[in-house]
């Protein structure tokens, strides 16, 4: 019994080395950086869309009571971005900067 032990102590079949388990992390680990940056400016985006949404709603209201009507026309301010483009003060853009010497 002590031999089929040492025998599968020693065997190395299917066995990883270090290297490409580093290779396979480094990869996995790149990916999710893309991935988290990919959803972080998808979020922004969907938060400048839903700000606009909001910025334009027509607030307008009229009502009367015993013979007397109220009425409230909104003003709405146009649209400031067109559909599909990055909202107005939203920039996820990071600046490079250079330094001279």
């Amino acid at each position: 019994m002590p031999k089929v032990l040492m025998r599968f102590r020693d065997d190395e079949c299917g066995a990883i080395d270090v290297t490409a388990s580093i290779l396979l992390m480094t990869i996995f680990v790149l990916g999710c950086l893309v991935a988290l940056t990919a959803v972080r400016t998808n979020i922004v985006q969907e938060f400048g869309d839903l700000a606009n949404a909001v910025e334009t709603l027509d607030q307008s209201y009229s009502y009367t009571v015993n013979g007397v009507t109220s009425i409230y026309a909104d003003d709405p301010a146009p649209a400031a971005n067109a559909v599909g483009t990055p909202p107005t003060g939203l920039d996820v853009a990071v600046a490079a900067s250079a330094t001279e010497q």
